[in-house]
């Protein structure tokens, strides 16, 4: 029962993928390449850093409170890597698609999915310490064994990859603009695997307690073309998965 709904999962999926990648054809490029680092600084904390564009991060703001974590953006020196509202909307409605195809229950309020499940999805993007763009090492995601950026231990214990992808400009590898990554290796013993990836699209917004570099929408290269879309916890699969195995409450 369980291989038929992954599978179900897995044709959702990629339907999904590809209504994104036909939108994007239409889509001037400039509306998902990421930038560089915004130099700001923000007096306060993370939360009230969020909390002063509530419109662009009430769901974050919801699940940071379910998933446990704010005291920890408040109150310890962080880097938070902020998924944005479209990555969050979008997971849940795929996980809808998924469910409804099943005949389960769909999720309506946040609070039905169990704040474990967030605290594992939002833990992902959460790190002690309190680092910009220029204290994390080159990656190139296409020759990882040369530059691999650096391995950083996820507030909740989960192995990441953080580094910084350099341009090319004028024909010249490497001499273009630089660009933030979060990576999540999909094994946790071999960290040179397969990687899903957020790219930022803003980062270095320095509050009193630490950094918050936001995750673009999308999934880009650094030539802005389109690969896929960036899902909440980055592995849409996995979230499913332990979604389904706390269960899912009635609203």
């Amino acid at each position: 029962m369980k291989l038929l709904f992954m599978k179900k999962i897995m044709k959702s999926f990629i339907v999904t993928i590809s209504a994104f990648a036909f939108l994007l054809v239409g889509c001037n490029k400039s509306n998902f390449k990421d930038g560089g680092t915004t130099s700001r600084k923000f007096n306060g904390n993370i939360i009230q850093y969020l909390e002063s564009k509530k419109e662009d991060n009430k769901l974050l703001l919801e699940i940071i409170d379910l998933a446990g974590f704010k005291n920890t953006l408040s109150d310890e020196t962080v880097t938070f890597f902020a998924p944005s509202a479209p990555c969050i909307d979008r997971t849940i409605r795929d996980l809808n698609r998924a469910l409804f195809s099943t005949g389960r229950d769909t999720v309506s309020v946040m609070s039905q999915i169990k704040p474990a499940v967030w605290r594992w999805a939002l833990g992902n993007y959460i790190f002690r310490e309190k680092r910009s763009l220029v204290d994390y090492p080159q990656v190139d995601l296409n020759n990882k064994a040369v530059f691999k950026g650096q391995t950083f231990e996820s507030y909740t214990g989960r192995f990441m990859n953080v580094g910084v992808e350099y341009g090319n400009a004028s024909g010249i590898q490497y001499a273009g603009y630089r660009n933030l990554v979060l990576s999540y290796p999909v094994s946790q013993t071999d960290l040179a695997g397969f990687w899903f990836n957020g790219r930022v699209a803003s980062s270095d917004i320095e509050t009193d307690k630490g950094f918050v570099h936001v995750i673009a929408m999308y999934e880009t290269n650094l030539n802005g073309l389109y690969i896929e879309p960036h899902y909440f916890g980055f592995s849409f699969i996995d979230f499913v998965n332990m979604a389904l195995d706390y269960g899912i409450g009635r609203p």
